[in-house]
């Protein structure tokens, strides 16, 4: 009786422990970037985009589409691509946010990743992914930036309540990252998750910096 009674509490454990697993880990809306929307400008103003993500796009049009259909995919048929671009002699990281993020034009050409964002029910631990990335610059990475937030009706802006920030050096092929998030207030839970790429270090940019990532998963893993 004791050996039955150690091997049902035993699969029930093991059981349990499955499900906890497989129920830790979800995934953003288009993960695998495998759906996307047009601009609707004519041409040669015609970008897209990834759909339920915001990009650099509507601020660089009139240069170039930094973000862009890649079918180089790590799996499934796309890719999201994102380059870095001179304009008007500077250069300027494109960037890339989940969810729908205000972009700023002059002089910055850039995206605000706080004001991007999806709604999760508690506190994201970490983002995995997978990425490549390219440069002709010596020194230059891409980033990966993910931010816990939480509406404040009395100041009536989003706090941030986690952050976490992660390089990406070089690679040619396909490789994992996992970035882990810091959190700032433990008392608190947050209404939302940013996840947001530059293809270089969004204040000072490199030239020639392309990244390209793909499969993205948010993992909520100790977070009940």
């Amino acid at each position: 009786m004791k050996t039955i009674t150690r091997l049902f509490f035993l699969s029930l454990f093991f059981f349990f422990g499955s499900a906890i697993k497989s129920f830790a880990q979800t995934s953003l809306p288009n993960p695998g970037f495998e759906h996307w929307d047009s601009s609707g400008n004519p041409p040669p103003f015609d970008w897209h985009q990834p759909s339920d993500w915001s990009s650099t796009n509507p601020v660089t049009e009139f240069n170039s589409a930094g973000i862009t259909k890649s079918v180089g995919a790590h799996a499934g048929s796309f890719a999201a691509q994102i380059k870095s671009q001179n304009i008007f002699g500077t250069q300027r990281a494109g960037g890339l946010v989940c969810g729908h993020a205000k972009t700023q034009s002059i002089p910055d050409y850039t995206i605000l990743p706080i004001t991007g964002g999806e709604p999760v029910g508690s506190k994201t631990k970490k983002v995995r992914g997978y990425y490549k990335f390219s440069t002709i610059t010596s020194g230059d990475s891409a980033y990966v930036i993910a931010i816990n937030k939480k509406w404040n009706s009395g100041l009536n802006q989003p706090d941030t309540i986690g952050l976490g920030i992660l390089k990406l050096p070089p690679a040619s092929s396909y490789t994992l990252f996992e970035l882990n998030i810091a959190d700032w207030d433990s008392l608190i839970a947050p209404d939302s998750i940013v996840v947001a790429f530059f293809s270089s270090n969004p204040d000072t940019a490199f030239e020639g910096g392309t990244l390209v990532v793909d499969d993205v998963e948010l993992d909520f893993s100790n977070a009940i």
